[in-house]
């Protein structure tokens, strides 16, 4: 998924940015290729980036295209993906804070897959050592498990 500049160019290696000065006179002269320019730079990032990623990259590309799509300014569009930034920064750092304090981790960050098996222990009454006649007794008659005080 090589993007196609001018002239049927394939580019097989990472594109470097241009200097400042010349994206401002290509944005202020040929605001169509300083999109080209963007876009081919873009594709080419997603495409050099491991292929675990690619997915995540064009998803997260699709969500800023429709903001830009749908803003009326490119100031309103800065504005949304600066807060949409901000959003997945925020839910990051609630993660990270729930693998170094579990307890406040929000919910969908704890761990839920962990279970254990509860064990009942019997309650036995309370014999008190310096009175020979309950020892005698709670010797004598043992509490079974389904005697036991809940």
């Amino acid at each position: 998924m090589s993007p196609n500049l001018p002239g049927s160019l394939r580019i097989s290696q990472p594109l470097s940015l241009p200097c400042h000065a010349e994206l401002s006179r290509l944005a202020r002269d040929d605001p169509q290729a300083f999109e080209n320019l963007q876009r081919a730079m873009i594709d080419n990032l997603i495409e050099h980036a491991p292929e675990r990623h690619r997915p995540r990259l064009r998803g997260l590309q699709f969500r800023i295209d429709g903001i830009r799509r749908l803003s009326r300014s490119a100031m309103g569009a800065t504005v949304k993906i600066y807060q949409m930034m901000w959003d997945s920064f925020l839910q990051l750092n609630d993660r990270l804070q729930g693998v170094v304090n579990p307890a406040e981790a929000p919910d969908e960050a704890r761990d839920t897959r962990r279970s254990a098996q509860v064990i009942a222990f019997q309650r036995l009454p309370y014999v008190d050592p310096a009175d020979p006649a309950q020892q005698m007794l709670a010797q004598a008659a043992p509490v079974e498990p389904h005697q036991a005080n809940k």
